[in-house]
């Protein structure tokens, strides 16, 4: 890599744009599947457009590299420009100032397999935009068009699927669906983004109520970021190790989380100041906002609830989205506070903000932040002993429980059960309060709430 990087500043830096063009459409793969997208990115961004839109098979890999940093916009142009010369005719058509230009292509194999990628980049753009019926559509088209041995797209479009269903709530379906993309980009090499899907992998379970596989799941992901790794007998520097690489840090940010679950503070601790000490260069893009969340976490279980408003604060400046579903909201993180604080004015104000009500269709989605007002009319009760905020509170919750039920969702089962048990004694009626509380208790036991 690092030979060809130097040829490709060198091309660049002397305006050889052309023979820059030819050696990053055969770096684009290896690029994308070490997430260096950013370093990728300033290659293309560096060559003029007319050479970019007779290259299909480098403006195809130009939409993916902007997909992988987030970055939507111009996504939809340059897939326009591979799409175009899969149909030459249209090509000219659409760009008549390229006629007197022919195609240029140097990977032949990623051009034969472009219709595949394409279609695995807009199901992409789809989830990231939240359309969840194009997400589906598109990640199908591609699983049809791509061949068996195209593990990366192949891994690519099953992981897109799993995680639409994890927006809608389906999370058998999400797990068994990313567990298989993540198989085929490991057996593709993408060894990155494997790294990168046992945060995706493991939140699931959480969702789940499976914490013990979760751990699991963040043990897996730690061991492939940092186990060291002779090089092959031959090859430069063979007596080294492989350095550690980039998702160690998000995995101890994790693992934190799933020990403040089980009320091991100490341990929760240690994961946070372990990520910290790894250094942000070896996090995800995510990484410096999970890591102010998890701490804001760790602070509030601590009872700092103004250390945790500032970390929850500083995590909404840094916050950077992904692919995956938004179900706990750094807003709603910080309503929990207000609630804990008695600053119940301010968390009201939040959810007239969200458009939020007792009588909201239920989604997944929002199930964190309708649990978050049920708690909030708890504790309106609490202040004003209204019978109508407890009402719409156990009638919320009465909802929310069925919903969580029925999509097997035992994290915020547990939750919901809780907080059931704590409006009913709220209400003086301590019996009716033990029967969730009973049945929260085991649930979590085996999984060590």
């Amino acid at each position: 890599y690092g030979s060809t990087a130097d040829a490709i500043y060198h091309a660049l830096a002397g305006e050889d744009f052309g023979r820059a063009a030819d050696l990053a459409e055969r770096a684009a793969p290896a690029m994308l599947r070490s997430r260096q997208e950013a370093t990728l990115l300033g290659w293309l961004r560096a060559l003029p457009d007319a050479l970019l839109h007779v290259r299909p098979v480098l403006s195809g890999w130009y939409a993916h590299a902007l997909l992988a940093s987030g970055e939507l916009e111009g996504v939809e142009d340059r897939l326009g420009d591979a799409e175009r010369w899969l149909d030459p005719t249209a090509a000219m058509r659409a760009r008549p100032d390229a006629a007197a230009a022919a195609m240029v292509v140097v990977d032949d194999e990623a051009f034969r397999r472009l219709p595949g990628s394409i279609a695995v980049a807009r199901a992409g753009k789809a989830l990231a935009r939240g359309d969840v019926t194009d997400t589906v559509k598109y990640a199908r088209r591609a699983l049809d068009l791509v061949p068996e041995d195209d593990h990366f797209s192949r891994g690519g479009a099953a992981a897109i699927l799993g995680l639409a269903s994890w927006t809608s709530g389906d999370l058998a379906a999400a797990h068994r669906m990313y567990a298989d993309g993540m198989a085929h980009l490991q057996m593709a090499g993408n060894i990155a983004d494997t790294i990168a899907g046992a945060i995706t992998l493991a939140d699931i379970r959480i969702a789940q109520g499976r914490l013990h596989e979760a751990m699991r799941t963040y043990e897996w992901g730690l061991r492939l970021a940092t186990e060291q790794q002779r090089r092959p007998e031959g090859t430069p520097g063979a007596l080294g190790t492989r350095p550690v690489l980039r998702g160690a840090a998000d995995m101890h940010v994790g693992m934190s989380e799933l020990d403040r679950e089980r009320n091991d503070l100490q341990a929760a601790t240690q994961h946070l100041l372990s990520s910290k000490e790894l250094g942000e260069h070896l996090g995800f893009p995510q990484h410096p906002y999970r890591w102010c969340v998890a701490m804001a976490r760790l602070r509030q279980a601590e009872g700092d609830l103004q250390g945790a408003l500032d970390l929850l604060q500083e995590a909404e400046r840094l916050y950077m989205s992904d692919f995956s579903p938004y179900v706990r909201p750094i807003a709603a993180l910080r309503t929990r506070v207000w609630v804990a604080q008695g600053r119940l004015g301010e968390a009201l104000g939040w959810t007239r903000a969200q458009g939020l009500s007792a009588e909201d269709d239920l989604s997944y989605l929002r199930e964190f932040e309708h649990i978050t007002l049920a708690r909030l009319l708890l504790a309106r009760y609490q202040s004003d002993r209204a019978d109508q905020s407890m009402f719409e509170a156990l009638g919320l919750l009465e909802r929310l429980l069925q919903a969580a039920e029925q999509g097997e969702r035992t994290g915020s089962v547990i939750e919901i059960l809780i907080v059931q048990a704590l409006g009913r004694q709220m209400h003086g009626d301590i019996p009716a309060a033990l029967v969730p509380l009973s049945r929260a208790l085991t649930l979590a036991e085996p999984e060590g709430y």
